[in-house]
This record gives structure tokens, C-alpha cells and sequence, in this order.
């Protein structure tokens, strides 16, 4: 393993008045140009437990748009069945209602009622979800592990630009979900 001066001083991402962590939609955010992520199926709008607070609209459950460009033609077809059943009365069980891991990009877009912590060693940087006692491992080093196999939460290296951790993920299994949709993945995929 290689620490470069970067992970020696690593930037303080303590909380002030001016910087947090928030997520409160559970949805990857599109990009500013170009193919973003599947997002909800426009002939299927969702209602929130918010909107219905405020507007008095039956709540719907997520369903990501199948017509997404993103999408392979399986993929595509996998989020057909699943709004299909949704539909007729059978939604989707979220992986933390089953007290499986939701994965490195579910991860990422817990809402903010959940507190996720950060602790920054010389060697790695540890992500914790306090709601589902989730712990995610980045080690700092320039080599993803020989050997390891698939895994929930795969095989995480990271390093600093900046005050940016960039983190690159191989490893996973196929058991986990892209997004709240169940947009699914094989054991291919590579997030950075």
C-alpha cells in the first residue's frame, strides 16, 4: 500500500454551519448533461407520505421508468415485472425491510433521518449507517485486492483529489439494486 501526503493530512469533513450530508428523495441525481439515472415512470407518478401531508393524494410506491435510454433490454424487462407487480398489489420489498445490505449506491442516498458517520484513518476511510448498522470499508490504497471474492459492498479503493475522496468499487455481487426502483445489475458492475 502506497499512503500519499493526501491521506496523511486527509481534508476535515467535520459539520459546520455550512456543509452536511443530506439526501431525503432515496433517488441518484441526473447529471447536468447526457443519460442519467433511471428515474420515476412518468405515467406512474409517485406520491410521497410528504405529498399526502400536504395535499391529501393516496400515496404511491416507486417505480422507475422502464423507457429509461440507460437501460439494457433485460434490465429494462426486470423493471417491467416489477412495476407490473407492484400494480397489482404485490410492491417491492426494500433489501433493508428483508435485513439485507442495500449496497454501495443504495448506500449513498439514505435520507438524511438516518445518521451516517465518517472515520478517516491513515489506511481507510470507514462509513458507518447507524440505522442499519451498514459499515462500508474505502481502503486508501492503489490497488484493488487480488483474490477477494464477490461481495455486498465489493472492494472499495479510494483516494484524495483534493477534498474529494474518489472512490472505485469492483466486487460486487448481484444481489443488490442500483436505486430504490430495483433497477438491477450484474457482477460487472464498476462505480467510481
Amino acid at each position: 500500500m502506497s499512503v500519499t501526503a493526501a491521506v496523511a493530512a486527509p481534508p476535515d469533513f467535520s459539520p459546520t454551519p455550512d456543509t452536511q450530508w443530506y439526501a431525503y428523495s432515496e433517488v441518484l441525481l441526473p447529471p447536468p448533461s447526457g443519460p442519467g439515472p433511471v428515474l420515476q415512470d412518468p405515467e406512474h407518478p409517485l406520491i410521497t407520505n410528504d405529498d399526502f401531508r400536504a395535499t391529501g393524494k393516496q400515496p404511491t410506491y416507486p417505480m422507475g421508468d422502464p423507457r429509461s435510454p440507460i437501460l439494457k433490454p433485460w434490465a429494462a424487462d426486470v423493471l417491467r415485472r416489477v412495476n407490473s407487480e407492484t400494480l397489482a398489489g404485490k410492491p417491492i420489498i426494500t433489501q433493508h425491510a428483508q435485513c439485507l445490505p442495500g449496497g454501495v449506491t443504495q448506500f449513498l442516498v439514505q435520507p438524511s433521518t438516518r445518521p451516517m458517520y465518517i472515520v478517516q484513518g491513515r489506511g481507510e476511510v470507514v462509513m458507518i449507517n447507524e440505522s442499519f448498522s451498514e459499515v462500508r470499508h474505502i481502503y486508501l490504497r492503489d490497488k484493488h485486492s487480488t483474490g477477494r471474492g464477490r461481495s455486498w459492498w465489493g472492494d472499495s479503493i479510494g483516494h484524495y483529489e483534493g477534498d474529494t475522496l474518489v472512490v472505485d468499487t469492483i466486487g460486487f455481487n448481484d444481489k443488490t439494486h442500483i436505486d430504490r426502483f430495483h433497477t438491477p445489475h450484474t457482477a460487472q458492475l464498476h462505480t467510481v
